[in-house]
């Protein structure tokens, strides 16, 4: 009961929707310029061969940048740091700068390797303008590690204005540059608009915090990147990831169809999940209590739900007022709203699936280790056992898609279930 009051205390609360708010709006104008970027794209390339090898090779890319640089890098980090600058009032950095800096070294090799393996396996055409693409992704997963990193310490000492800020400054100028590069440069220019946006955060945010010196040294080591735990945090996005890699490899354009639906959902459900989600990591990693993922949970299912009737009547009008221009055609919003339909019920439990598991995150992990174990190699045999299930049917690979999104969502609802029964178990 104390606990209950706490957290609803009006002080707390007031912080809570400040936090909230920031979190909110940056997310809200990203999505603004993501609603810009993306039907530039649409029309630049529209639903071509070429576009579809860009994605297959960003979906490679992206692959890399969830262990680097999404919700799994922050899950691990925004404990540590938040109880760190809790109990220090001065934190020197030096260390940290070091360590990011050597360990990015690994992050580029690693990436070109993989980037490079896509390229040929697939035997894309055109594979040195693929090959340049692959280079400025690398450089981008590597600034995006080093940003994530000391934007996530921002985070820990609760200066999400500052975090929001930082946030919105790389994809502002990211945008501005995207139509006139993509005009150029083609797809490079793609991948170099987004380096522009993120060496701007860095210089202009990150490189001053990496000169702190003074006060206890922050330190990481590679001890802090357990692999079973960054799978088992990168379930959903590795989900995601996995079933648009799977869209693209019969070397049609499928995958762009899937790419701008899933961008749909994401525009209307990242901006309030990854704030919650944030949110309850922080808070919870000081008061244990289940309320916030309860009201989470609630919020999605009835956003969810009006989102999903919405576009069963709406879809074909929607994608045609958001993508129709260009090289985007009349059968291109049809197929697309048609996917869109199909995927939103098990997006949404996968979405759900997402804040289930950040109460887990939330608790002390080293008591569980065993079991973050078991679940992590449970899921990557789940994702291939389905993978080669699903090939088995010969239907057509569209259909093929939608059924593989469907089975690993409920997996992932199960496995979340069980995680969150888990901490509530602990709680009590």
């Amino acid at each position: 009961m104390n606990n209950f009051l706490n957290i609803f205390s009006k002080k707390t609360l007031i912080k809570s929707i400040k936090d909230f708010s920031s979190l909110f709006f940056s997310n809200v104008l990203q999505k603004i310029f993501g609603l810009i970027r993306e039907p530039v794209l649409a029309f630049v390339f529209g639903t071509s061969n070429l576009f579809a090898n860009y994605l297959m090779i960003k979906t490679a890319s992206d692959f890399i940048s969830q262990f680097t640089v999404g919700n799994s890098l922050r899950a691990n980090l925004l404990p540590k740091f938040t109880k760190f600058y809790n109990d220090n009032q001065q934190v020197s950095l030096k260390n940290l700068n070091s360590f990011v800096k050597k360990f990015n070294i690994y992050i580029f090799i690693f990436t070109q390797i993989l980037q490079s393996l896509v390229i040929f396996f697939f035997d894309f055409e055109n594979k040195l303008v693929f090959f340049l693409v692959s280079l400025f992704l690398s450089f981008v997963i590597c600034f995006n590690f080093y940003n994530t990193v000391f934007l996530t310490i921002l985070q820990a000492k609760g200066n999400f204005l500052k975090y929001a800020k930082a946030s919105v400054l790389n994809a502002f100028v990211s945008v501005c540059f995207l139509y006139p590069l993509t005009l150029f440069f083609s797809v490079i220019g793609i991948v170099i608009s987004r380096f522009l946006g993120i060496i701007t955060l860095t210089f202009s945010y990150v490189l001053p915090m990496s000169k702190e010196d003074r006060g206890s040294n922050l330190n990481l080591s590679y001890s802090d990147f357990n692999i079973y735990l960054l799978i088992l945090n990168n379930v959903v996005p590795l989900t995601i990831i996995t079933t648009k890699f799977f869209s693209g490899i019969d070397g049609s354009n499928t995958i762009t169809y899937f790419t701008y639906a899933v961008f749909i959902l994401n525009a209307i459900f990242t901006a309030i999940i990854t704030n919650l989600n944030t949110l309850i990591l922080k808070y919870n990693s000081i008061v244990k209590n289940n309320i916030r993922t309860y009201f989470s949970i609630f919020l999605v299912i009835f956003l969810g739900g009006s989102f999903y009737s919405f576009i069963n009547f709406y879809g074909d009008y929607i994608i045609e007022i958001i993508f129709m221009r260009g090289a985007f055609k009349i059968s291109d919003v049809l197929i697309t709203s048609s996917l869109l339909q199909k995927i939103t019920i098990p997006f949404l439990l996968i979405f759900i699936a997402s804040i289930l598991f950040q109460t887990f995150f939330s608790q002390n992990l080293d008591k569980h280790k065993s079991k973050i174990k078991v679940m992590s190699i449970l899921f990557i045999s789940f994702l291939t056992i389905s993978y080669l299930f699903i090939r088995l049917f010969n239907e057509d690979h569209l259909t093929s898609v939608i059924y593989f999104t469907y089975i690993i969502s409920i997996f992932l609802i199960i496995m979340s279930l069980y995680s969150f029964i888990i901490s509530s178990n602990e709680n009590k």
